[in-house]
């Protein structure tokens, strides 16, 4: 049977159902309100309590900014944020949540002064002044001397700080990490540290202790796979593996030698696995009682009591998918299905023959199991019945190669964004970049039985999908 339902249902964007978390290699500016934190980077504004550092939201183009994010900087006397893009200027006002797109007399801001009475942009076409919330601009010759500056011309040098010297910290890996921008919050009488590809340092303004580090971006990885294990979500790249603990920071393994913290306390942080992953990207990984198997692109392995990997099955062929289904083991390969049993493999044939041409990608519930093979996705239900699904606008020549299911829900990554087939209404809806989505480019995604998440280029959302999708 082929299902050639192509009803695509409307969702609408609902901020408080999304949580972005945009890499933090590259931090714009840090600036402040009475009552949150903004940290800008190019592909989003993180928004944190004040108080607890509490990642309440990110700021993303589903919100309004098209454009990529150079700084921001909060301007109290409007009550706004004002965010600097390469080409455009935006307004956040956060009493309403909402993002107004300005229309200054100048493109391009080198740099944003906020004083008492107003903001100052320093642009190609010279100085103006922005008075109150109106979308109004006036040029002008000179600046107050209490002007705080955000962008080109940052205000606050990191060596006023003395205690930071030597301007630089160690990570747990042994590597040098330089400190970037400081910027103090005298409110809280805190000085927030930036320190890319590491993390932002919060330090006390009156004793210079560290307080608190936050890890709130992934590095710059392409993620290919995520995993659950070990009580953790694990994000998989061919460079390096990252985990998400339950504070919401994150954290990478590149120098397996010198990670002897994480080693002896998380299972994906060994020394053998990040070896291996450096060889073999880790495509996916099943726990059972007593034995832990997982893929890498060209083979099985076993873990061992010392939870090293012991080879079982080399392929001749790229391994696409790993996956549990009904006390079974299927691999996904470009050859076909195979059916794990006692360390041997089985073909598994199709009723329409489309596993002749690959098996890229494996998603199940609890009635239904899929397959993404080319141009299509093959069902097989709990009675054993075979039948094929089609993806509204999806091209017959291209593999399906990332999906995930939750209960009655299927999620397929498509070049218009992520695809969600309902099985109980047997319909489709979209998400893309005016529903929620940070990006199209979707690399990877894994569902639970409450969240949804999404990996892309330099970013990783999460969307609480109960909200919206029944």
């Amino acid at each position: 049977m082929l299902n050639l339902l192509f009803t695509l249902c409307c969702l609408f964007y609902e901020p408080r159902s999304w949580l972005h978390y945009p890499a933090l290699n590259e931090i714009g500016a840090i600036t402040f309100d009475n009552h949150q934190a903004y940290i800008s980077t190019p592909d989003g504004i993180y928004i944190l309590n004040l108080f607890n550092q509490r990642h309440l939201r990110t700021l993303t183009r589903a919100d309004g900014i098209h454009d990529r994010i150079r700084f921001c900087a909060f301007n109290p006397s409007a009550r706004e944020l004002l965010i600097a893009g390469a080409q455009n200027l935006f307004a956040f006002i956060p009493a309403t949540g909402q993002i107004q797109h300005l229309q200054p007399p100048f493109t391009r801001i080198n740099s944003i002064g906020i004083s008492p009475d107003g903001a100052y942009f320093e642009t190609e076409q010279g100085l103006f002044k922005k008075t109150g919330a109106a979308d109004r601009y006036q040029p002008v010759n000179t600046v107050p001397t209490n002007v705080r500056w955000y962008g080109q011309k940052d205000t606050t040098p990191l060596q006023k700080y003395t205690f930071l010297t030597p301007y630089y910290l160690m990570d747990e890996e042994l590597i040098i990490r330089p400190l970037n921008r400081a910027y103090p919050e005298e409110r809280t009488g805190k000085l927030y540290v930036t320190c890319p590809g590491y993390g932002i340092i919060i330090y006390n303004l009156i004793s210079g202790l560290k307080e608190k580090v936050i890890r709130l971006g992934p590095p710059t990885a392409t993620i290919t796979s995520i995993v659950s294990a070990d009580h953790r979500l694990w994000f998989l790249s061919p460079n390096t593996i990252l985990m998400l603990d339950s504070t919401g920071n994150w954290y990478q393994s590149l120098n397996p030698a010198a990670n002897l913290t994480f080693n002896r306390t998380h299972l994906l942080f060994s020394t053998a696995l990040l070896e291996l992953n450096r060889q073999e990207p880790i495509t996916n990984l099943l726990s059972f009682p007593n034995r832990t198997l997982l893929s890498t692109t060209q083979a099985l392995y076993a873990l061992t009591s010392e939870g090293k990997p012991e080879l079982l099955i080399q392929f001749n062929q790229k391994v696409n998918a790993l996956a549990l289904v009904r006390d079974s083991v299927l691999i996904g390969t470009d050859n076909g299905l195979f059916l794990l049993t006692d360390d041997t493999l089985t073909p598994i044939t199709d009723p329409y023959a489309r596993f002749d041409f690959g098996v890229y990608s494996i998603a199940s519930t609890k009635q239904t199991t899929f397959f993404g093979a080319r141009g299509r996705i093959l069902q097989l239900d709990e009675n054993n019945t075979w039948s094929q699904l089609l993806i509204p606008e999806f091209d017959l020549s291209q593999p399906v190669r990332t999906m995930t299911a939750a209960p009655n829900l299927l999620f397929v990554a498509t070049d218009f964004g992520i695809d969600i087939f309902n099985l109980k209404t047997q319909t489709w809806t979209r998400l893309d970049t005016t529903t929620g989505l940070a990006k199209l480019q979707v690399t990877a995604l894994y569902a639970d039985e409450n969240y949804l998440w999404i990996a892309a280029p330099d970013i990783i959302s999460r969307y609480e999908y109960k909200k919206q999708l029944h």
